[in-house]
């Protein structure tokens, strides 16, 4: 998160211990690329740790990426598009999100179309940046993804793949509390809902306790972290700890957490393992796998079949000018024409096309050709 009161300290350490990707948002990281490259200055290993930006919108999109350029004579290395369907912090105001119909009953209410043309105009201001730098930028498309069918949709808009999170907090793999998973299995989508985040954002979560505790005041705050920028949390008139809150929720203070969730969180029924949801995600692999193994077969015998064919055309005798001899001097007529070339069943072959000319001879004269 741009906004953490420590975000330089963070990267800087990521990359020198190793980090393949840096992932940022909650904020521009216009500043991102000379982290990083503080950070390998320092490490004692030359391994490259590559950027990607968090964006919502073309225009956050456009001003990471012009601003990368002018500063750093760089780009991204992968694009994250954040949609209003996400869990946690979200890059829209509350009125975008109505316009959206993300707000709530997301089900029934979200224009999804509305925000495929953003996304859509996103990926066409990354391939701006592809193009000048002559590489390929990733796009990953987040929020709302739950089912293969998302995953396509996604995909058939231009993204390259999809960044999912709620799909696998109710997983045996995942180390939330077995409280917090079960929030999600016994949540209904009104649980679900829009609040304000401590540092001015929406966030979406679901409804609990603590939630409703806030709409009677502010909740007191037991201990500042100081883990965000003054510029964003104002100690005095926060009217709880964001910190503080999450932190509860992954200790199974449910009295004093807040339940990040994205807008799918109700459509969890069970835990399940991480590969089974793998499996309900490309359960169709195998067999498009075997429909390839097919298409391969059957690119080999067309291309042995092409093969043939030009063989043979290559041993015919090609005409090259001048006249032709007839063959039978006695009977030099096309009257003398039993069958033409491509004759069918009216001249006696029935079934097949003849390949070449008969020519009769008047009766007891024998000819060789």
């Amino acid at each position: 998160m741009v906004a953490t009161n420590k975000y330089a300290d963070y990267v800087i350490e990521a990359v020198k211990a190793g980090a393949d990707i840096i992932i940022s948002g909650a904020g521009l990281p216009i500043e991102l690329p000379e982290l990083v490259a503080k950070g390998q200055a320092l490490s004692e290993n030359a391994k490259k740790t590559c950027i990607a930006p968090i964006v919502s919108s073309r225009k956050s999109a456009k001003v990471i990426l012009k601003m990368w350029d002018r500063k750093y004579n760089t780009t991204a290395d992968a694009v994250v598009i954040e949609g209003p369907l996400a869990g946690g912090h979200l890059g829209f105001s509350y009125d975008e999100l109505h316009e959206l119909g993300a707000d709530t009953m997301a089900s029934k209410n979200y224009k999804r179309e509305k925000y495929d043309a953003e996304i859509k105009e996103i990926i066409e201001e990354v391939r701006i940046y592809e193009e000048k730098f002559g590489k390929k930028i990733p796009v990953f498309v987040a929020g709302g993804i739950y089912t293969r069918e998302d995953m396509e949709h996604a995909m058939s808009l231009g993204a390259d793949g999809v960044q999912m999170g709620t799909r696998f907090v109710t997983t045996y793999e995942c180390d939330a509390p077995d409280d917090y998973k079960q929030t999600y299995i016994d949540a209904k989508e009104e649980d679900i809902v829009i609040t304000k985040s401590p540092v001015g954002m929406p966030g979406r979560a679901i409804r609990n306790d603590f939630m409703d505790r806030l709409k009677s005041g502010p909740v007191p705050i037991r201990h500042c972290c100081n883990c965000l920028a003054t510029s964003v949390c104002d100690r005095k008139t926060i009217p709880y700890c964001i910190t503080e809150a999450l932190c509860c929720a992954a200790n199974s203070d449910e009295s004093h957490a807040l339940l990040f969730c994205g807008a799918n969180a109700y459509r969890a029924k069970k835990i399940e393992h991480v590969a089974d949801i793998i499996n309900e995600l490309t359960e169709n692999q195998k067999e498009i796998a075997k429909e390839l193994e097919t298409l391969e077969k059957e690119k080999i015998e067309t291309e042995k079949q092409i093969a043939e064919k030009t063989r043979y055309i290559q041993r015919i005798p090609k005409y090259v000018g001048g006249t032709l001899m007839w063959p039978v001097p006695s009977a030099n007529s096309t009257k003398w024409i039993t069958a033409f070339y491509g004759a069918g069943a009216s001249q006696g072959y029935p079934g097949s096309s003849h390949s070449g000319v008969d020519i009769a001879i008047p009766r007891g004269e024998v000819r060789k050709t």
